[in-house]
């Protein structure tokens, strides 16, 4: 059962996951949807849970990985390159763990702009949000 974090205890937990050394941070890491990443160059950083976790996870373990914190942004970079973007969220769980999700691909459809990427990059995003919520 997933839990809900007040937004003190996620800085707090988000602390506690910064100070640690890489191969303890590691140790406390479950990863949902790795195969997604396997294969992804740009790794969009998800608003829900802890950007900050999942860029010094990103840093840290998954190399030569291009990122973007911002939907739109994301959206330029992946046309001006034809790459497919990724959603990488990093969840804070019970003691001390975290769960770190990459959503499946969002790809460019022939017609997208960029407004229109980045539109179905937080479609994509809110609907893994709801789900995961149970709503």
């Amino acid at each position: 059962m997933k839990t809900r974090w007040s937004r003190l205890r996620l800085r707090l937990a988000e602390r506690r996951a910064l100070r640690l050394p890489p191969i303890k941070l590691c140790e406390r890491l479950v990863y949902e949807g790795w195969e997604h990443a396997d294969g992804a160059t740009l790794l969009l950083l998800a608003p829900a849970g802890s950007p900050r976790v999942a860029r010094r996870i990103l840093d840290l373990f998954l190399d030569g990985r291009d990122s973007v914190g911002d939907a739109p942004d994301g959206a330029r970079r992946a046309l001006d390159a034809g790459l497919a973007a990724v959603w990488m969220a990093a969840s804070p769980e019970r003691r001390g763990r975290w769960t770190v999700s990459f959503l499946p691909p969002v790809a460019a459809e022939p017609d997208d702009d960029a407004e229109a990427l980045a539109r179905r990059y937080v479609e994509t995003l809110e609907t893994w949000t709801r789900r995961r919520r149970g709503t």
